[in-house]
């Protein structure tokens, strides 16, 4: 068995093991001397064919040159990215929420979680969350490309509505036009993680609806354990793509990574769950007893459903006990078929980060190149296809995040990410600091949307940083977070911003991608 060299994982994400692999030479048919040749003008994608206007392949690399899209202020600034031509909009500026409170810093989700469906199915509503981790919904306009904050009469300090009672991120329904959901487990929630909807449709500012208390059900927790009261710590939400299951992780002791508990909603059949540190699962429903497939303990780092609502992945956070010397732990990433006492784990701790599609899973690893994007089942996570294998290898640590919520049935939908390599400001190459989407078939074909146009300096924020972003479930918008070249304004409020000693502001934009 081959182990190779683990990049270094960030807050939200972590790697995945991914054992045997088909070799690239297989898969990519249409490769000629590292670039990707593009045969037809359209593909298929989101179950319609579509022309995707703004995007270049290959291995070019433009000139550099961030569009102008204002300082300090410029929120709804629409300009034409030089890189692929593509339309990219500003979402945020220094007075997105007034001139009281200011705010720093902007991004899409608090968490810095590429995971999250941050745009509803209509492309009618999205939201963002500022540097005091509330959310702004917006009102978005397809046609115009203008975003708008929602209820500003009402909340007039705020220059609109402005969620802060959200545990975490919030999660769109893929199903219901407007609908947002969010978990609230903390001193709002008297410290109990619920799971709301908030029903951005209406005319007036909505009041949150109750879908599930985790902790009000005895059959959601092991024998002993009450959330009830307790709970200190909830990932965002995940829902699939039908609106009937939801899950998350839970801890009763402050942190993110001391979660031990992952569980799982289903409107019809109830909760069960997962008890990492003892390997058990229960519920009140599906099988009941020790997990078979894995004997390790662990805490959690984050857990996230797959689209049809049938897998969980689990990334491990800190060893309890493993197989490995010394006790260490052989895995990172573990899959959970709910219902079932079956985990599924890899074999070889490649690191990446990943994505979860219906059924399948996709990460970057360090093979067989230090770049590389693989694709496999979550039933045989072990067996992955390699799907790209032409990264910058002179750059490291160059590292993407996934975000894939315009997945469908058949797992065939391009694969959207937002690239970065820390202290590169200004790329000198392909695919350093991109907004890029993967082919899944095997045509090795990598569609380069845009420039996220990130400073990737370590001081950023996390989101900021690293130009995280996520993807909205038609595959028609991009939305992420960027310092823009330190061309914002500073997070003081000053009109320019400083790269040493760091302070520049970060926003969130809308790349268009079709």
């Amino acid at each position: 068995m081959k182990f190779f060299t683990n990049r270094q994982a960030s807050h939200e994400a972590r790697p995945c093991n991914l054992v045997t692999r088909i070799r690239a030479g297989k898969l990519i048919p249409f490769l000629l001397l590292g670039w990707p040749i593009l045969f037809v003008s359209q593909l298929t994608y989101s179950s319609v064919f579509a022309m995707f206007p703004g995007f270049i392949t290959g291995l070019s690399n433009p000139p550099f040159a961030p569009p102008y899209v204002g300082g300090l202020l410029g929120a709804n600034t629409q300009a034409t990215d030089p890189f692929s031509e593509s339309t990219v909009v500003r979402i945020t500026d220094y007075h997105t929420l007034g001139t009281s409170p200011p705010q720093a810093n902007y991004q899409v989700d608090p968490g810095g979680s590429a995971e999250v469906n941050f745009m509803d199915m209509s492309d009618s509503f999205f939201y963002v969350s500022d540097s005091g981790s509330c959310l702004e919904p917006f009102t978005w306009n397809p046609s115009t490309l203008q975003a708008t904050r929602m209820y500003v009469s009402s909340y007039p300090s705020t220059n609109g509505m402005r969620i802060c009672t959200a545990s975490t991120g919030g999660e769109f329904s893929y199903t219901v036009p407007g609908r947002m959901y969010d978990i609230e487990a903390g001193e709002s929630n008297n410290y109990k993680p619920q799971i709301f909807y908030y029903d951005l449709t209406q005319t007036s500012p909505p009041s949150r609806t109750s879908v599930y208390n985790f902790g009000a059900d005895t059959g959601c927790a092991p024998a002993g354990v009450t959330y009830e009261g307790q709970t200190q710590w909830t990932d965002p939400p995940t829902v699939s793509a039908d609106d009937q299951t939801f899950a998350t992780a839970i801890s009763t002791v402050a942190g993110q990574n001391n979660a031990e508990y992952v569980v799982a909603y289903n409107r019809t059949s109830g909760c069960v769950w997962w008890d990492t540190a003892t390997g058990q699962v229960g519920g009140q429903w599906g099988k009941s007893g020790p997990v078979t497939g894995v004997t390790e303990t662990f805490k959690v780092h984050n857990a996230r459903l797959s689209l049809d609502g049938n897998w969980i992945r689990v990334d491990r956070e800190s060893c309890i006990n493993g197989s490995g010397s010394g006790g260490s732990c052989l895995y990172i990433v573990y899959f959970w078929q709910i219902g079932t006492t079956s985990i599924t784990a890899s074999g070889v701790q490649n690191s990446g980060h990943l994505a979860l599609g219906y059924n399948h899973v996709t990460n970057d690893s360090t093979y067989p190149y230090q770049e590389s994007v693989e694709l496999a089942s979550v039933s045989t996570p072990g067996t992955a296809a390699e799907l790209w294998t032409t990264g910058p290898s002179q750059y490291t640590p160059w590292d993407t995040h996934f975000s894939w919520q315009n997945a469908n049935a058949a797992d065939s939908n391009l694969i959207l990410s937002s690239s970065f390599t820390a202290g590169i400001e200004v790329p000198m190459q392909a695919w350093n600091n991109e907004i890029d989407g993967f082919s899944t078939g095997g045509s090795g074909v990598v569609y380069r949307f845009g420039r996220n146009y990130i400073t990737a300096n370590p001081s950023a924020t996390f989101a900021a940083s690293q130009g995280i972003g996520s993807v909205s479930a038609d595959g028609m918008f991009f939305g992420f977070a960027s310092d823009w070249n330190c061309q914002l304004g500073s997070t003081s409020g000053g009109s320019t911003g400083s790269t040493s000693p760091y302070n520049c502001r970060a926003d969130v934009f809308m790349l268009q991608l079709k």
